[in-house]
């Protein structure tokens, strides 16, 4: 199914407290993150 990772983005993007610690985990400098199928479609939105 395809785009079922926007979804996911948009629960992040249209809430404030999921944004903000997403912004703040990926601003680190010491941070990986891997999207593996419906997470890759997560984060390149």
């Amino acid at each position: 199914m395809l785009g079922a990772g926007g979804g996911w983005a948009k629960s992040i993007l249209f809430n404030p407290r999921a944004y903000d610690e997403f912004s703040a985990f990926f601003h680190r400098d010491d941070t990986f993150a891997l999207g593996v199928c419906n997470g890759c479609q997560m984060m390149v939105q």
